[in-house]
């Protein structure tokens, strides 16, 4: 009887070991996987709205999120315009040295009119999808050949007029400008 005891503790405590030795070896993982560096991307354009020929200029600032200061690594920038069906219309690698890049797309005469979505990263944030370490925006070009306008404009019956003094308060005895 002693020594079936003896054994079941003896199974007992390896299986404790063993599943202690793997907890520990998450943790370890998860804690390397903690301390990476993060990259945070912003991207400026020259404007929101485009109308078709024209260029979209761009300019991308990476930002190293542990110590709140532009990226010290030269890295490679995936800029990628996406239209309203989630299908690449243009894509570009910009390269970034000091966590300064520029770029450009032209919008020729195959946009059709509508909303389109720009989006940057770098090969570096896509091992960290679910943060906000790519950058999105959407922007509209315009065709003046489409015959199709997206949205309706709808004109107004009332017009709100304002006329606003410099300095936000017009004030007696003293002259005001308009």
């Amino acid at each position: 009887m002693n020594l079936r005891l003896s054994f079941i503790f003896l199974i007992t405590g390896c299986f404790l070991v063993n599943s202690q030795s793997k907890f520990e070896e998450l943790t370890d993982y998860f804690e390397d996987f903690a301390e990476l560096s993060r990259e945070q991307i912003y991207v400026h354009l020259n404007k929101s709205e485009y109308i078709s020929n024209e260029t979209i200029w761009f300019k991308s600032y990476i930002f190293s999120r542990n110590f709140n200061e532009i990226s010290e690594h030269n890295s490679n920038l995936y800029c990628v315009l996406f239209n309203n069906k989630n299908e690449i219309i243009k894509q570009q690698m910009v390269m970034s040295k000091n966590g300064l890049g520029s770029g450009q797309f032209k919008t020729d005469s195959t946009f059709v009119s509508g909303e389109y979505t720009f989006r940057a990263y770098t090969n570096w944030s896509r091992n960290f999808e679910n943060e906000y370490t790519h950058f999105e925006t959407k922007i509209v070009v315009l065709n003046p050949n489409d015959k199709e306008i997206s949205k309706p404009v709808y004109a107004s019956d009332s017009i709100d007029f304002q006329v606003l003094p410099e300095s936000g308060h017009f004030l007696a005895n003293i002259e005001n400008r308009v």
